[in-house]
């Protein structure tokens, strides 16, 4: 327990000296009358935010909250579905390559949110 602890505090001075020498970039102002400024979630929605675009209005749900939950109860199901007693990443491939499907997704989304106008 005490390294656990340990780490856990390395991890909040770092952190925390992040935080002080390197305070985040603020925008501008707002200004209402100029209408070249695209608004753009953070980098960590922007999968969400490109995924709207393949979706039209009245499926929007579908995108924002249906996919994402089935996404979080898999996850959660997981250790329920996963019952073999091998450990490591290559000895259950199935598992394996879901995971790292749904990380190029993820990537892939974000990318083309990026770069999206």
């Amino acid at each position: 327990m005490f390294k656990d602890v340990c780490v856990a505090l390395a991890v909040l001075a770092v952190l925390y000296a992040l935080a002080y020498y390197r305070p985040p970039e603020l925008e501008a102002l707002a200004d209402p009358t100029d209408t070249r400024y695209n608004p753009r979630p953070e980098w960590y929605f922007l999968f969400l935010f490109q995924a709207l675009k393949f979706f039209p209005g009245h499926l929007e749900a579908v995108a924002a909250i249906i996919l994402p939950g089935l996404g979080v109860l898999l996850l959660a199901a997981v250790p329920l579905l996963d019952r073999g007693p091998k450990r490591h990443p290559f000895d259950r491939p199935i598992w394996t390559a879901l995971g790292l499907a749904s990380i190029a997704g993820f990537a892939a989304l974000t990318w083309a949110g990026m770069a999206s106008p």
